[in-house]
């Protein structure tokens, strides 16, 4: 689907009169709101919403993210445009759905750079593999510092702990020295961390639980093998699974909530913004059992639906859970309103901020896909319903689709695409204006630039990343 029209994954092509404007809609212009003197956006890799107590999980896994939602906002049903991190990342920061404009192996355009220009003291700090330079995902950032090691942790009695290096210790420590060092102007800062990414190794909530086949910890070495079918994960592996990655999920909570101390005690608390996302969530095995521990290879709601968390100091908005759909694409043109600068053109991303102070109501269609495990998915997800294409394998195969009504069934379990033919056909043409769109301006290329360094590749092969 790169344009030339023999690529074979590519839907068929017809005529389509529609055109979707609710997609393509020109961004806002910014609010007059006060506007706070920093944004701090947090990006929990590898978060799935329903792992979170604010999202009704039965464990309490983010005391500190729900402190921050009670006095904040909550958005219910958020959908990221990939199920891994670089295109979930290139979307996130550009505002809009990935194309070879956006994303050419580099990323090639920022909202960031909005905000450097300014005059917004910007930085980051992450822990690399896809976040990283390398792949131009510092365009704006005056400060970037990202982890370019493999992730190291060591075991010391019952518990993992990390060592000095590649740890989110030391990524929120670092966050937070350069908070400490704002002379008064205004900021933008980003913190990014894999700690709920495999592998898992947290095991504050496995105690008493039985393993099966696996070990203590989950490792990618264990992941490859479950992807090789050597090891077979029955109710009892999935369980302990989700548990330790619910230990992840604390302990990431936990620094979250110890950023928010350091701008409390900084004396920026009460005119900061803070944002709190992820870029796509994870597989257990329950859904494909071939890719527990995983993700990237399919478009559920479990790798595709995440969290987000807004608080801002200086406004308290009407709307304290926002039930209608949004995108992480949303979130970029969302910070530059409470920064009261316009979104550029040709964003597909929209500022959230009129539907938390009651000013829209209407839900954001979602487009997202995957192309990382051949032969790649397509997804549009709108009206309650939603519809996932898996592209032909070759030139003589057939797509094949699946439709799922999300109010009656948020699982994703019964396919509607037999029974409901004249809502199948009204998504996918669609879908199909999605995808004429997108190859008319060609399909992103997330091949690694040929100067990829070394250590950076060493970081995503440590996180269970095949080189592209």
């Amino acid at each position: 689907m790169r344009g030339t029209g023999k690529d074979p994954c590519a839907l068929r092509r017809v005529p389509l009169a529609c055109a979707l404007a609710w997609l393509l809609a020109p961004g806002c212009a910014p609010s007059k709101a006060p506007r706070p003197d920093g944004i701090v956006l947090v990006v929990l890799d590898t978060l799935r919403a329903d792992r979170l107590a604010l999202y009704g999980h039965s464990r309490p896994t983010s005391p500190a993210l729900d402190a921050l939602a009670a006095r904040g906002a909550v958005f219910e049903d958020v959908i990221t445009n990939a199920s891994w991190t670089l295109p979930a990342l290139a979307g996130l920061l550009s505002a809009r759905f990935p194309t070879r404009e956006v994303f050419d192996r580099r990323l090639k355009t920022s909202l960031v750079e909005r905000l450097e220009a300014a005059g917004w003291a910007t930085a980051a700090f992450t822990e690399g593999g896809y976040f990283s330079k390398a792949f131009g995902l510092d365009r704006g950032f005056a400060t970037y510092r990202e982890e370019e090691s493999a992730i190291r942790l060591t075991l010391r009695g019952e518990a993992y702990h990390e060592s000095a290096d590649g740890s989110i210790e030391k990524t929120f420590a670092l966050a937070e020295q350069w908070l400490a060092q704002r002379d008064g102007s205004p900021f933008f800062l980003v913190v990014h961390t894999y700690e709920v990414h495999t592998p898992y190794r947290r095991g504050k909530y496995t105690t008493g639980l039985e393993r099966g086949v696996l070990d203590e910890t989950l490792e990618q070495s264990h992941v490859a093998r479950i992807r090789a079918g050597e090891l077979a994960l029955g109710e009892t592996e999935r369980s302990y699974l989700a548990a330790l990655y619910d230990g992840g999920v604390h302990r990431a909570d936990r620094h979250v909530g110890e950023l928010l101390a350091a701008l409390e005690r900084l004396g920026l608390a009460a005119t900061t913004a803070v944002v709190v996302t992820s870029d796509h969530g994870e597989e257990f095995g329950d859904r494909v059992a071939d890719y527990a521990g995983d993700h990237g290879h399919s478009l559920y709601d479990e790798l595709v639906r995440v969290p987000l968390v807004l608080y801002n100091p200086l406004e308290t908005y009407p709307v304290r859970r926002v039930a209608q759909q949004v995108r992480t694409i949303d979130i970029l043109p969302t910070l530059l309103d409470l920064a009261a600068l316009p979104v550029v053109d040709g964003c597909d991303g929209r500022s959230l901020l009129p539907l938390l102070r009651g000013e829209q109501r209407e839900a954001r269609p979602a487009y997202a896909e995957t192309h990382k495990f051949p032969p790649g998915r397509l997804a549009l997800r709108r009206g309650g319903h939603k519809l996932i294409v898996r592209l032909p394998a070759s030139r003589d195969a057939a797509a094949v689709f699946e439709l799922y009504d999300l109010e009656r069934d948020p699982g994703e379990r019964s396919d509607l695409a037999r029974e409901r033919p004249q809502l199948l056909a009204e998504m996918e043409a669609e879908l199909r204006t999605l995808v004429t769109r997108f190859e008319k301006a060609g399909r992103a290329d997330y091949r690694s630039p040929r100067e990829t360094p070394r250590e950076v590749i060493e970081r995503l092969e440590s996180l269970g990343y095949v080189e592209p």
